[in-house]
């Protein structure tokens, strides 16, 4: 097996306190611990669980014939169990307390009594293992809200694994539907309901990046084709461009779950049509050709800043612009994007700006 993330290596020095005979894994980098779990526990029936398709997409490579009777894989915004409950739940870290609250909430609702063979008493046992520099140290207050005797297990690797037992649960909860806030912008020219899902980009405001890009997308006159709005998020520029362009074929993608599950919402709410919402990782699922791509691009994987993500956007959209087709994104001015553009894409102009942020449109002007 390849060398591990440093959190995994950490569940690795603990699998002991993991046994059980119903596991569920939330978010594990490629679904690398599913690998150490049916190696180590090969009796135990783990239940995998990713909001990242690319991390989905991984992790059933990687298991391959792994998947069957005693492991599943499900990509998925929010995960409800299954008849029997879990006796143990492994949490990788999210990003943002918002998110982490969430996670923990739906974790929480699958636990149940331990397996026959598991410790005695109390409920399932829940684990959650992060970076320090991710904040998990500061993510035990969370942990503590909603679940009992809450411990520091072990520290290496500028890591850390905390557990708690889960308590007896009177009703069950709400489900995702309890963490989705509908909130109503004001967008040039229309105003749009739009879903916000705790862990997707700008949940509960208008990010001011996007309405600047949507500012210049007003002053052009409506077209017809296909357009797509690439990292959805919650679905703002999507339901924009299907309000103010309503000749325009519009599909919208993105690699998260609840993203994509937001936008949905979001195009419902509109009364827009959602069926053309679909994952991808990067342009893995994309197959089209478009007359523009519109972005407000992701840069961050995780808790880091990945450039690499946004650079193998730039290098793969021209291959889904049709000849004459543009790419307009919107970027922090601080981002170098113009070279990329203009190496990967085509001529590049800077659409619009003001002191925090850039609009870019590149433009194919190449026969491939």
């Amino acid at each position: 097996m390849e060398r591990s993330q440093p959190t995994t290596q950490l569940l690795m020095r603990n699998l002991e306190s993991l046994a059980g005979g119903r596991i569920l894994v939330i978010d594990s980098p490629d679904g690398e611990l599913g690998q150490v779990l049916r190696e180590h526990l090969p009796d135990a029936q783990v239940t995998l669980v990713q909001t990242r398709y690319g991390d989905a997409r991984r992790a059933r490579e990687r298991l391959g014939s792994e998947l069957g009777d005693r492991m599943s894989l499900e990509f998925c915004a929010w995960y409800g169990g299954t008849d029997r409950p879990h006796d143990v739940a492994v949490v990788y870290l999210p990003k943002g307390r918002p998110m982490l609250e969430m996670v923990l909430e739906m974790a929480a609702g699958v636990l149940g009594p331990p397996a026959d063979d598991g410790p005695a008493g109390g409920h399932g046992r829940i684990f959650v293992v992060g970076l320090v520099r991710g904040g998990i140290k500061s993510s035990r207050r969370a942990l503590e809200q909603r679940f009992d005797g809450v411990t520091k297990v072990d520290a290496a690797r500028h890591c850390a694994l905390l557990s708690g037992l889960g308590r007896p649960r009177s009703a069950d909860g709400g489900g995702l539907d309890e963490w989705a806030v509908t909130e109503t912008f004001a967008t040039p020219g229309c105003e749009l309901r739009v879903c916000s899902i705790p862990g997707v980009f700008s949940h509960g405001r208008l990010d001011d990046g996007t309405r600047m890009l949507l500012e210049t997308l007003s002053e052009e006159k409506p077209g017809q084709g296909g357009v797509l709005d690439f990292g959805c998020g919650c679905g703002v520029i999507g339901a924009w461009l299907h309000r103010s362009w309503p000749r325009a074929e519009v599909e919208m993608v993105d690699s998260s779950a609840l993203a994509l599950e937001a936008s949905r919402r979001t195009a419902e709410l509109n009364g827009l049509p959602a069926e053309r919402v679909y994952a991808s990782d990067v342009f893995s699922d994309v197959t089209d050709r478009y007359r523009l791509i519109v972005s407000n691009p992701p840069f961050h994987a995780g808790i880091t800043t990945d450039y690499g993500v946004v650079e193998e956007f730039l290098q793969g959209a021209a291959a889904h612009l049709r000849y004459g087709g543009r790419l307009r994104i919107v970027a922090n001015r601080f981002h170098k994007y113009r070279p990329l553009l203009e190496r990967f894409v085509g001529s590049c102009r800077t659409v619009k700006e003001d002191g925090r942020f850039r609009v870019y449109e590149a433009t194919v002007r190449r026969k491939d």
